[in-house]
């Protein structure tokens, strides 16, 4: 069974608007992943720098692990989150 010239060019249309979509989809997902990873970064960096900045040594050093530690599960967690999503969107 052959398609006729009219039909052909209309599910092309149609796959070229669905992937200019998709690309754009795929675009600003990645960009708002690594908005979300420098908005960790920034908490961490915070927190951290408040360790620097106090006074209590103790304080310091949990202000100092706690930057730390927020900035690589935040980061990691964000990445993780972002795969798994960008896999059930079929974006491999």
């Amino acid at each position: 069974m052959s398609i006729d010239r009219p039909s052909r060019e209309a599910i092309a249309d149609r796959n070229r608007r669905d992937h200019v979509r998709d690309s754009r989809d795929r675009r600003w997902f990645w960009i708002r992943v690594i908005l979300v990873c420098w908005l960790w970064s920034g908490i961490g960096l915070v927190l951290g720098a408040w360790g620097f900045h106090t006074t209590d040594v103790e304080l310091g050093h949990i202000f100092l692990y706690a930057g730390q530690l927020v900035t690589l599960v935040g980061v990691l967690g964000t990445l993780g989150w972002a795969l798994v999503q960008s896999e059930r969107r079929g974006w491999r």
